[in-house]
């Protein structure tokens, strides 16, 4: 077992390890990025400024600190958990990915920490260590893990996986525990970020999760103005019985290319039950079931559904019964609010044959869109209206979300507006949904740009230097640039209303 002041390359067995360049730590005052093949993954974050801090929290029982030691570092380094005070030496010898501080015991559940400097002498971060049953979550804002505990101002982590070019898919919203995309996105993410709940029933991205990827790409999976999640991932599924090999499985793999292409029950053996479990985050209004793709007239006539967490106490969610017969491969939608379960039971009851029953698809359906930001399509004074140069008013009309949400809302008062900690907006760009105006724009250096049809709006990147554009700019459509990406927008309807019927 390591011991302090001992080398530790990487995490013993019963912990793991997080690098400290990770968007979950907040560094406050005046820090530096160093880079150095010495660094657990070459890299650290230093500084020698008292009052400089770096703030994380995390969930878990114990926690280590990972730096360097050296006759040039600070003896005396705060370091603060859930209000009890200690302190750090990492003054000695020169030793890299050196174990400074430990702390075993904590209560399991969520901790705070800070990590403070008291005297004008070098602290780097490197790396924590935690348990490994653990996680970091955010550091600013309180984490939820589903959708209905939220309120403004909290998060909750989701996953996107995409390839490069290419639109990807979002998973585990509210249990991801993946390594996070970057804050300055990935042409090829997997991994975690945050949506951030800026009013009731809307939440944004904390980051781009994907550049190098174009408006029209974007566009053509409508991602630009919303894209319902229509079919929600199911695992696990299982039947009371299923005739010859006409599996359950079938049901839920999304074709129904032939008449052999379905889930297929004996009426001898009705009542059957068709069970699976489901990703329940999203918001879920709907479900859809497909008549096989053949002649013979076997559609289910009666079922209910039912839902548990726990596979032991089941609650009745909807029934249907005498439902006329489906046409061949027909589709049919039915209302049902299924939320908060994640084991789903349709239990069949009758079948309008007399000697089978079968399920071409089962659907579960998402009321969830997700879209890109509005960010304006001209530029705005300082009285609100539109403009072709860069007054320094944000975008026009004043009301686009860019500026409603990113730049001017504190969050019910949980953070400052504009924060480049909360959103990581200022050193890239987010396409948004707005199409500019046909006109001249001239930015804050007084360089031009005339705008066609094919041109779109970026917004963000203030901290751009030179005579660059920043805050609100122009990008035709089809341009892929690694400084511009996707930020994603989750819409759902709270007062259980439905985006479409």
């Amino acid at each position: 077992m390591a011991t302090i002041g001992q080398q530790l390359t990487a995490p013993e067995a019963g912990w793991k390890r997080y690098d400290g360049a990770k968007a979950e730590f907040l560094y406050v005052g005046n820090w530096t990025h160093d880079s150095n093949t010495n660094y657990y993954n070459s890299t650290a974050n230093y500084s020698s400024s008292v009052g400089s801090s770096v703030n994380f929290k995390f969930i878990g029982n114990k926690l280590r600190i990972i730096s360097a030691i050296n006759t040039a570092r600070s003896s005396n380094v705060k370091i603060t958990i859930d209000g009890a005070v200690n302190y750090i030496n990492t003054y000695g010898n020169l030793i890299y990915n050196a174990l400074v501080y430990e702390k075993v015991g904590l209560t399991s559940g969520e901790h705070t920490v800070i990590i403070e400097l008291t005297e004008g002498k070098i602290f780097d971060l490197d790396a924590i260590d935690i348990d490994d049953a653990g996680k970091l979550i955010h550091p600013i804002l309180t984490q939820k893990t589903v959708l209905s505990d939220m309120q403004i101002g909290d998060v909750i982590p989701c996953r996107y996986t995409a390839l490069s070019g290419a639109v990807g898919t979002f998973s585990e919203l509210g249990t991801c525990t993946a390594d996070e995309i970057p804050v300055a996105g990935s042409a090829t993410p997997d991994g975690l970020f945050y949506f951030i709940k800026v009013r009731k029933g809307l939440l944004i991205a904390d980051r781009v999760v994907q550049h190098s990827i174009s408006w029209d790409t974007l566009n053509a999976a409508k991602l630009i103005e919303c894209k319902v999640p229509d079919i929600i991932k199911t695992s696990n599924v299982t039947a009371s019985s299923y005739y010859s090999n006409y599996t359950p499985n079938k049901a839920f793999n999304g074709t129904t290319n032939d008449a052999f292409d379905c889930w297929t029950v004996r009426t001898a053996n009705l009542p059957a039950i068709l069970s699976f479990e489901i990703e329940q985050q999203w918001i879920n209004k709907k479900y859809s079931i497909t008549r096989r793709n053949d002649t013979t007239g076997d559609s289910p006539k009666s079922w209910k559904v039912e839902g548990s967490n726990d596979e032991i106490k089941w609650y009745l969610l909807h029934e249907v019964n005498n439902e006329q017969p489906f046409a061949q491969a027909e589709k049919r939608f039915y209302n049902a609010d299924l939320n908060g379960y994640i084991k789903l039971k349709f239990t069949f009851l009758e079948s309008h044959n007399v000697n089978y029953l079968s399920i071409g698809e089962l659907s579960i359906i998402s009321n969830t869109i997700i879209r890109s930001l509005s960010g304006g399509c001209a530029y705005a004074d300082v009285n609100g209206n539109k403009v072709t140069i860069d007054q320094s008013y944000g975008g026009w009309p004043i009301n686009n979300e860019w500026d409603t949400y990113i730049v001017k809302s504190d969050l019910d008062g949980k953070i400052t507006a504009d924060d480049n900690a909360v959103w990581h907006h200022k050193d890239n760009f987010t396409r948004v949904r707005d199409t500019s105006l046909i006109a001249t724009y001239t930015n804050r250096s007084g360089v031009s740009q005339a705008a066609t049809s094919s041109w779109r709006i970026v917004r963000g990147f203030d901290n751009r230097i030179g005579s660059a554009w920043i805050g609100l700019s122009l990008d035709t459509s089809n341009a892929v640039s690694s400084i511009c990406g996707f930020r994603p927008v989750l819409e759902y309807k709270e007062d259980g209303s439905l985006f479409w019927s």
